[in-house]
């Protein structure tokens, strides 16, 4: 994700930002996220070493990839640059439980371009833009819901429950929701991948 480029030969994504809600997943995703660094210093490891600040600091530098934990985020979200104009892509570990709290919405809140909440509030309330504050409590809460076209989330899960389906599942024609892809255990271990 960090590499690909549109037409125009412009990153997609100014950042990959890969998140796990445990530190011992989180230890073990820099561990393999880092092995997979062939151009020196694209990955930054927000480990147990360093605090929310460095977080802050590899976001609002643009650092390509980027590892930590979900909890940094609540202490930070307002604290990072604007992101209007910027994409990011964010890889959850544990998507079944780590996407439905308070540290969710702050991770939202902090990458989310403001000017798109701004137009959208401005829309609601049949207002123009330069009159819509940024740090309204309604805008700010508009920032920490929804979707937001500067973010593209990719979720992953063993045990998923209904609410990671109905977040990052595809809607059904009878209500439900299906997981928008399947690996199963069967095919990993038909494939090598795991052992039964």
């Amino acid at each position: 994700m960090a590499s690909l480029h549109n037409e125009n030969n412009d990153p997609i994504f100014n950042s990959v930002i890969i998140i796990t809600d445990r530190r011992i997943l989180d230890q073990q995703l820099q561990a393999t996220v880092s092995s997979f660094d062939h151009t020196l210093g694209s990955v930054v490891t927000i480990d147990e070493k360093k605090n929310s600040g460095a977080l802050r600091d590899a976001i609002n530098d643009g650092k390509r990839i980027i590892v930590t934990t979900l909890q940094k985020f609540p202490v930070i979200y307002n604290e990072v640059e604007s992101a209007v104009g910027k994409h990011y892509a964010v890889i959850v570990d544990e998507a079944h439980s780590s996407q439905t709290g308070q540290s969710a919405l702050k991770l939202k809140a902090a990458l989310a371009d403001v000017s798109d909440a701004l137009a959208e509030y401005a829309e609601l309330e049949e207002k123009a833009i330069e009159e819509v504050e940024a740090n309204d409590i309604l805008v700010q809460e508009m920032l920490s819901q929804g979707k937001h076209s500067n973010m593209s989330f990719f979720a992953f899960t063993a045990t998923p429950k209904g609410k990671t389906l109905e977040i990052f599942g595809e809607p059904q024609p009878d209500g439900s929701f299906h997981p928008f892809h399947i690996y199963s255990m069967r095919q990993a271990i038909e494939e090598g991948f795991i052992l039964d």
